[in-house]
């Protein structure tokens, strides 16, 4: 139903995506955890303020390439 609706080549580029993002992401959470599990100095604090950010960027640009498939 949906594969015939939205297209295969579609669907392959939605797949690739969110692969993407998957495989972003868990770079993304690996060093926030690192930094988590050391002692919280000021630097520790930006570099999970910045991973944060990051990741938000990156899910927000996500968002945006799925909404132009649609």
């Amino acid at each position: 139903m949906m594969r015939e609706k939205i297209g295969m080549r579609d669907l392959q580029r939605i797949e690739r995506i969110g692969e993407e993002w998957m495989q972003e992401s868990q770079l993304g959470l690996k060093e926030i955890r690192s930094c988590l599990q050391e002692d919280w100095k000021g630097q520790d604090a930006l570099l999970f303020y910045k991973k944060i950010r990051e990741l938000e960027f990156h899910m927000e640009q996500t968002a945006a390439k799925l909404k132009q498939l649609e």
